[in-house]
């Protein structure tokens, strides 16, 4: 009896940690940025970029810079490790199609600004702005300096909308 125990139990653990290392992977797979995500992310940085912009005269000039150039890097990081590479990768390799379905990335994000501008149309920042770019952080995080930036940008963005 105790043979057969310890069989079974040596049995439903190996079944556990197959099934537990499955789950890990899936988990992992699914923390991956996919293309969608990240342009419905540039969407809001466009927006964002606009909207800092339009507001500039109100707030510290080197906060706004601080803001600006977060957002700058994060779009460039997003378009660098994500978007291009997943539309490449998506029409293997051809590069004409990858431009053409750039184009309608592009198209989309204007699409999201235009839904933004509709969605606030006072001249503000608002905190939902930094918590929206903060969840797109959690689907693809820059690393090293990208990050630093990136984190200023947030965290100054955060400032700003208490103070106003």
């Amino acid at each position: 009896m105790v043979r057969i125990m310890k069989r079974t139990t040596v049995k439903t653990l190996f079944r556990w940690a197959l099934a537990l290392s499955s789950l890990m992977l899936v988990q992992v797979a699914s923390a991956r940025a996919t293309i969608s995500d990240m342009q419905s992310c540039q969407g809001l940085i466009d927006f964002l970029q606009i909207r800092v912009n339009s507001t500039s005269n109100r707030f510290q000039k080197t906060d706004i810079n601080t803001i600006l150039t977060g957002l700058e890097v994060y779009d460039r990081y997003i378009q660098n490790h994500i978007v291009t590479p997943g539309l490449l990768s998506f029409n293997q390799g051809d590069e004409s199609k990858a431009e053409t379905m750039q184009d309608k990335v592009d198209e989309y994000k204007k699409s999201l600004v235009k839904g933004y501008q509709q969605r606030f149309p006072e001249n503000k920042l608002y905190m939902d702005f930094a918590v929206s770019l903060n969840n797109c952080a959690q689907k693809a995080v820059p690393q090293g300096a990208e990050l630093e930036a990136f984190k200023s940008s947030i965290l100054t963005l955060v400032n700003i909308t208490k103070n106003q």
